[in-house]
């Protein structure tokens, strides 16, 4: 006999007073016995309720890369921007002995000669990866008051050809020195900002002297990481390829950061990707001159009283061949100057 045959009979009294003591019984709503579905594989979301199963099925999944969720781990500080968007931080340990090794060997580019020993005497925080098309835009369309483009970016469409590669997570670029140094200064300012949480992964939370692009002589310790090669994973093209995105491999475009393995301090995308603002000024004879001697302690060339001069840009670019990613390497720009290749890492300095 059918189901509806069953449900459409007249029942008589008895069977209906029994119904209704059962149904008492079990304190259900109704004596009807829901129709039999069909045998499912168990899942681990079986033991949830309903409604968290239903908003888990409607929630989007978040963009990531493996460099994205090492960091999520391996770093030492994190700083929760505007509606919960994460910016990593790797604490970088100050030189010991004689510094490290600035600059690039005799004929290679000569704004960058000589090599000479620097001495970093203070550890510094410096973002994992370079300011993302996310982070900016959380902060810009929060900080209105600094009247920044919240969408500066020129490489913003997906590529059907590589699903790995997440708009957000490119390096945001379009942006000039000065946009740069406002949004960092911003934070700066609003260390305690309702709308920023701060998560310290291993000490308590320290107080921040400066927060600011770092220094040029900070940017290329950070990227060598200990090593004196052309890159940071060695020498030549292909070294390069482990590291970086340039003209040779990026797809005529900015790559999602964390594609590409880390340095020795775990930061991710300093060769290539995006040219990096620094806070310097630009000299080409910096390196040249009397003050720069051996051993010189954490240098910046500030600005003079002329107005504002041109400031130097490190890293490379997607769009730039290799020579140009080198940890050495040193190029400038206008500090109004915005192109689809620069952008920015934030740094932060621990108060005394």
């Amino acid at each position: 006999m059918s189901m509806r045959t069953c449900m459409t009979r007249r029942r008589s009294s008895p069977e209906r007073r029994a119904e209704r003591t059962e149904s008492k019984a079990a304190n259900a709503p109704s004596a009807k016995k829901p129709a039999e579905q069909p045998t499912a594989v168990p899942s681990a979301d079986s033991a949830k309720p309903a409604s968290a199963r239903r908003r888990k099925a409607v929630m989007p999944q978040q963009p990531t890369t493996a460099g994205w969720e090492a960091a999520k781990s391996s770093a030492d500080l994190t700083l929760l921007l505007p509606g919960g968007v994460p910016m990593h931080f790797r604490l970088i340990p100050a030189t010991t002995g004689r510094g490290f090794l600035m600059g690039a060997e005799r004929g290679v580019q000569s704004s960058a000669e000589p090599r000479h020993w620097v001495r970093i005497t203070k550890p510094f925080y410096l973002g994992v990866f370079p300011v993302t098309q996310a982070q900016y835009r959380a902060l810009a369309e929060h900080a209105t008051e600094l009247t920044l483009n919240a969408s500066p970016s020129d490489r913003t469409a997906p590529d059907p050809g590589d699903p790995a590669d997440h708009p957000s997570l490119r390096p945001v670029e379009n942006v000039s020195w000065i946009d740069a140094e406002a949004w960092c200064g911003w934070i700066q300012t609003h260390q305690r900002d309702p709308a920023l949480t701060w998560k310290p992964h291993r000490k308590g939370l320290p107080s921040f002297e400066r927060i600011s692009l770092p220094t040029e002589a900070q940017w290329e310790y950070a990227c060598r990481a200990g090593t004196g090669t052309e890159y940071s994973a060695g020498d030549g093209p292909g070294a390069l390829e482990k590291v970086g995105w340039f003209d040779a491999n990026s797809g005529n475009s900015t790559r999602a950061v964390g594609r590409k393995a880390a340095n020795d301090f775990g930061l991710h995308d300093m060769h290539g990707n995006v040219w990096e603002w620094c806070r310097d000024a630009w000299d080409d004879r910096a390196y040249r001159r009397e003050q720069r001697f051996d051993g010189v302690q954490d240098p910046e060339i500030l600005a003079g009283s002329g107005g504002d001069p041109d400031r130097v840009v490190r890293g490379g670019s997607w769009v730039i061949w290799a020579w140009y990613c080198r940890s050495a390497i040193r190029n400038w720009w206008g500090p109004d100057y915005r192109d689809r290749d620069r952008g920015f890492r934030v740094c932060l300095f621990p108060g005394p």
